[in-house]
């Protein structure tokens, strides 16, 4: 039993240099077919994040091993863009905001990390060390609710429609 869409032309690597750490994307394989005897590689699905520190040559991941999940995407600082004045991250994400004139800082050793609960319909924040240590979910939240990582004051925000006005929830990291 070969697996569809086996090559690597799907892995999708990031790089924390600050750290020398590798960040891998896992995409499910799922059992495909009549009798479900082959097997596929999910390429459009990220179920993990494995975490690769290349200096000591050790590997761990994100959630359990062989764990499925539905990843969204995952963001953290990479470095002090002094031109810009402002924090640049593993990808631009339109939810990071109030990013310009930023004082020269240390980066963050921060990983957010979104995952859909499927069964619920709903997102999961994520907070962890770029090593994947001392993760916890910062908040369980609908997929209609807006919220932004407002980077000079270090700050998750999410924004709560209430009747003729807005609730501001805050919540440091």
């Amino acid at each position: 039993m070969g697996l569809k869409g086996g090559s690597y032309d799907f892995l999708r690597l990031d790089s924390d240099r600050d750290l020398n750490l590798l960040y891998v994307q896992i995409n499910p394989t799922i059992r495909t077919g009549i009798t479900r005897s082959k097997k596929e590689v999910k390429t459009n699905t990220i179920s993990n994040l494995a975490i690769y520190e290349i200096g000591k040559d050790k590997l761990s991941y994100f959630f359990e091993k062989g764990s499925m999940n539905n990843i969204k995407y995952y963001f953290y600082e990479t470095s002090y863009n002094e031109q810009l004045e402002r924090m640049d991250f593993s990808m631009e994400n339109h939810r990071i905001f109030n990013n310009k004139k930023i004082e020269k800082r240390e980066l963050a050793d921060k990983l957010f990390l979104v995952n859909e609960n499927e069964e619920s319909d709903e997102l999961e924040l994520w907070v962890a060390s770029k090593l994947g240590a001392d993760k916890k979910i910062v908040k369980v939240f609908s997929k209609n609710l807006d919220w932004r990582i407002d980077v000079y004051n270090k700050k998750v925000l999410f924004f709560h429609k209430i009747e003729n006005g807005i609730k501001v929830e805050s919540i440091d990291w």
